[in-house]
């Protein structure tokens, strides 16, 4: 009976020694890739200028050349794309952007493999969208119609359904003088700068395509960067009626072009 019992025992030592070197081998794999495992991301309805309805994602890997794949989300109203992707000696880093067009709590998933395509782990992501802040206007534009949709307003179109032509008319606060208005298009040469072509108010125009990518390689870094935006710049151009001073404002449509059909 006590050989038995002491065979049992030894049994069971084994197998708790198994499980701890089994968990703490998983726990090495798992800590091999470094994210949130929740994020919480601010929503807008409009592509009014300085709202934010996208969010960049990191992540971090111990190897270089890991990637990901199977990305995919829980829902229609959570869009995500890998945006930015950076090699170091010993590590890669990652960005997925979030991108999203009404509240509530969704996931995304992906699996994340080696530079020999052997995956080495799975992530599961929460999002968390908040209820959006009512926009503030301080400039002196009443209303900037396009596609007859007043860009000033929370009721703006979201980014993944704004129309991708449509005509623009400026409506200007009382006491204020419409003088001329531009559109511009990111310069693909240079981010920091736009193509600019002067149009008449009440104009059909068509949106931008041009969304900034940037890739260099030097053979032991990378860099890759792909926005998922295009931003069509309204520029403004206006007088107070009254102290005749002339001014400039300017408002950006952005439409998601890595999804757009």
């Amino acid at each position: 009976m006590k050989k038995i019992n002491y065979f049992l025992a030894r049994l069971v030592f084994a197998a708790a020694f198994l499980l701890c070197i089994f968990n703490a081998w998983n726990m090495s794999a798992r800590a091999a890739v470094k994210c949130d495992d929740t994020v919480e991301v601010i929503y807008y309805k409009g592509g009014y200028y300085a709202t934010g309805n996208d969010y960049l994602f990191d992540l971090e890997t111990d190897a270089r050349g890991d990637d990901i794949i199977n990305l995919k989300t829980s829902s229609k109203h959570l869009k995500v794309f890998r945006v930015s992707y950076e090699e170091y000696t010993e590590s890669t880093k990652m960005g997925i952007g979030i991108w999203t067009d009404k509240k509530g709590k969704y996931t995304f998933e992906f699996d994340v493999i080696t530079k020999n395509g052997v995956i080495k782990d799975h992530k599961v992501i929460t999002v968390k969208v908040k209820k959006p802040k009512t926009l503030e206007q301080q400039e002196p534009c009443k209303k900037v119609m396009y596609a007859k949709k007043n860009l000033l307003s929370d009721n703006f179109y979201s980014l993944l359904r704004i129309p991708k032509k449509g005509k623009l008319k400026i409506t200007m606060k009382k006491g204020y003088k419409l003088l001329e208005v531009w559109y511009g298009e990111t310069n693909l040469e240079d981010s920091n700068k736009a193509d600019w072509h002067r149009i008449k108010n009440n104009t059909v125009i068509k949106l931008s395509n041009r969304h900034y990518q940037y890739h260099s390689s030097n053979g032991k870094f990378r860099n890759d960067l792909d926005r998922m935006e295009a931003d069509t710049f309204i520029w403004i151009k206006y007088q107070n009626k009254k102290t005749k001073e002339i001014s400039s404002t300017y408002y950006t449509i952005s439409r998601l072009v890595n999804f757009a059909k």
